[in-house]
């Protein structure tokens, strides 16, 4: 290490006694081009290998920087040209306009866009469950499914939409006959407010009270009904099962909806190839692979096309977040209590750099990069 320190010392003090005193690159300037002309190297390269595989799933999560900034993390889970899956880490992306769901879609979509993405290729979000990402009216996944109805989010996150207590309710929300996603609304609120409902009914079925007759004899005809074992017992259950559906209700609504649409080659041989599949593994004489991975590279021949596109999909999609946890722990090294006041460009440069320590293998490639730039040079009055 201090030979390696000592040959570096050794470079740079030769380089400084003979380069031109308008070339030196050693300025906080020179610095961050550098370090910009690198990051671009990475998060060109890693795009180039999403739009080989055309679909790709967004993950991402929100938390502040050293200087209070909301900033949001951006990684995309997709497979590479040899099937493996990958989730890389793209950017942080600054959420100066807020973080709000129609906020972060709008600076969303332009990273997406800037990295030549076609977010109709997204097949797949993951988010934290805070409302104003997950939240199906006005979230970020909301705003995407409006554009992209295939982007579908994990239904487990789709079960704690929006549900914030509130403190008092005037009265219990009406089921709508002909909508469903009201239906479930209504199952909800009915369930969190279970025993207040049923100390109300209570207070009114009882004979001193101080309502109408009418009112005492219709409060204990529903007090009968909703305190049996049978009542509770269903309404948890029906409950719990229209959460994790929620989702699919709400997109099978759609206009626009169609569940077949593009994504398969060839959709009306899907059950040739489905019978195919089944005698293909039945005498497959090799290790029967376990996971997707395995399976797409044992069928790498042509055929199985339709069966293909359903596994990369499939693969696609994302698990947890945990890819952005850890480029906030980069963020936090990087950007600490020290260097508040770094630029965007920066820190993104150096989290890719840190990152994607194997990416940035041609320093040549980052050498002509900073040499087509053009030079800004500041004249003073």
């Amino acid at each position: 290490m201090t030979t390696f320190v000592v040959d570096i010392a050794a470079i740079k003090c030769s380089h400084l006694n003979n380069c031109s005193k308008n070339a030196s690159y050693i300025s906080k300037t020179s610095q961050n081009e550098i370090i910009k002309c690198c990051g671009e190297e990475i998060s060109e390269s890693i795009p180039s290998e999403v739009r080989k595989n055309v679909f790709f799933s967004i993950i991402a999560d929100e938390a502040c920087d050293s200087s209070t900034e909301e900033q949001m993390s951006l990684v995309l889970r997709f497979f590479d040209s040899d099937f493996n899956i990958k989730e890389d880490f793209i950017q942080f992306i600054h959420c100066s306009e807020g973080v709000k769901g129609k906020d972060l879609f709008n600076v969303l979509s332009n990273c997406v866009s800037n990295l030549n993405l076609d977010i109709k290729n997204c097949r797949g979000q993951e988010y934290d469950g805070a409302s104003f990402v997950s939240g199906y009216i006005n979230g970020l996944s909301a705003q995407v499914l409006n554009i992209n109805s295939k982007a579908l989010q994990k239904f487990l996150e789709a079960s704690i939409l929006e549900q914030e207590p509130q403190t008092h309710k005037k009265k219990v929300k009406d089921i709508c006959r002909t909508r469903w996603i009201e239906r479930i609304d209504g199952l909800n609120t009915f369930l969190e407010y279970y025993l207040s409902i049923f100390q109300a009914l209570c207070h009114m079925a009882f004979p001193e009270s101080s309502v109408n007759k009418d009112t005492q004899n219709k409060s204990s005809t529903f007090l009968n009904s909703i305190g049996t074992f049978q009542f509770v017992f269903t309404l948890v259950v029906t409950t719990r099962v229209f959460d994790f559906t929620l989702r699919v209700t709400w997109l099978l609504q759609s206009k626009t909806i169609d569940i077949l649409d593009d994504d398969f080659p060839n959709i009306s041989a899907l059950n040739g190839e489905l019978v195919l599949w089944e005698k293909y593994w039945e005498s497959f004489s090799g290790t029967i692979p376990d996971n997707i991975s395995l399976t797409l590279k044992s069928i790498s021949f042509p055929g199985f096309e339709n069966i293909k596109i359903a596994l990369r999909i499939l693969g696609t999609l994302p698990v947890t977040s945990c890819e952005c946890e850890r480029s906030f722990s980069v963020m936090r090294h990087l950007k600490d209590y020290m260097r508040t006041t770094m630029s965007d460009d920066r820190l993104n440069g150096l989290a890719l750099m840190y990152i994607h320590q194997e990416i940035v293998s041609c320093i040549d490639n980052v050498i002509n990069r900073f040499t087509i730039k053009n030079r800004r040079l500041d004249f003073n009055d």
